[in-house]
């Protein structure tokens, strides 16, 4: 977020507009424009560049993290994401006919997947939804950091209920590379809602993957863990998934809901 300005071409946008950017958190200028009527041209800007420049990126031929993670995951598991890049949703794509997908939710929306308001699916952008021949709407990417709001835009909130959903019958739940920065409290506070107090969470285990130091993490998701029933690292490859992950078509019978 603090290089995304440079990354999109902004800098003479916000620069006319009157907007300092330099050393600022791309969600605090976005939230400046949202909060300013008169700015109104510059955010469709801003927004428009975001949709266009994550709609483009593609992944590489070879297999990259998002298809070892789907492919370690079975049909009842899920997979719930903040970013705008469509990699997981690709990597969906090519991997569909070798294994049973997750379920994967985009709470931040996607910048190639869209959805038919009227009938709930989902599909890409652009495309026709084949049961009505409508196009698929392009999802929301963009929030004021001081007004989350996960609950008025229909596409957002079907995939924060169906988080919800998940995270109360979850067994395993593990947090991949996310901060849960400040400027995410609103989604964190749901997710904490719906996972519940760690007292009633005594057999569940979470694990974070992640770079930072093991106190850190388990400071900053302290309210989801159960006293000891954490475990950090620093790799997906050392992790329960990467180290053992589901063979395709296998089906485990375990204790408790499915």
């Amino acid at each position: 977020m603090l290089n995304l300005v440079a990354t999109l071409g902004l800098e003479n946008v916000l620069a006319k507009a009157g907007l300092e950017h330099q050393e600022r958190n791309f969600e605090d200028i976005y939230n400046q424009l949202s909060r300013d009527a008169s700015l109104s041209e510059v955010k469709e800007v801003v927004e428009q560049r975001v949709a266009e420049y994550f709609s483009k990126l593609e992944l590489p031929e070879h297999p990259t993290i998002y298809d070892y993670l789907i492919r370690s995951l079975r049909k009842k598991d899920v997979i719930a994401t903040f970013n705008w890049d469509p990699f997981l949703w690709l990597a969906c794509q090519r991997n569909h006919d070798k294994t049973q997908l997750p379920r994967v939710f985009f709470l931040h929306g996607c910048a190639i997947i869209g959805y038919c308001p009227e009938h709930k699916g989902q599909g890409c952008v652009g495309s026709l939804r084949p049961t009505c021949g409508r196009r698929y709407t392009p999802t929301r990417l963009l929030y004021p950091v001081a007004n989350k709001d996960y609950v008025t835009e229909p596409y957002i909130a079907s995939q924060w209920r169906s988080l919800r959903g998940a995270l109360q019958v979850a067994y395993v739940l593990t947090i991949f590379g996310y901060g849960a920065p400040e400027s995410d409290a609103a989604a964190v506070d749901l997710m904490s809602e719906a996972w519940g107090a760690p007292d009633n969470r005594d057999l569940e285990e979470i694990e974070l993957i992640d770079i930072k130091d093991q106190k850190e993490l388990e400071a900053t998701w302290d309210r989801f863990i159960h006293t000891h029933h954490v475990r950090t690292t620093k790799s997906y490859f050392e992790s329960l998934l990467g180290a053992f992950p589901m063979p395709p078509g296998a089906h485990v019978k375990r204790c408790g809901p499915n």
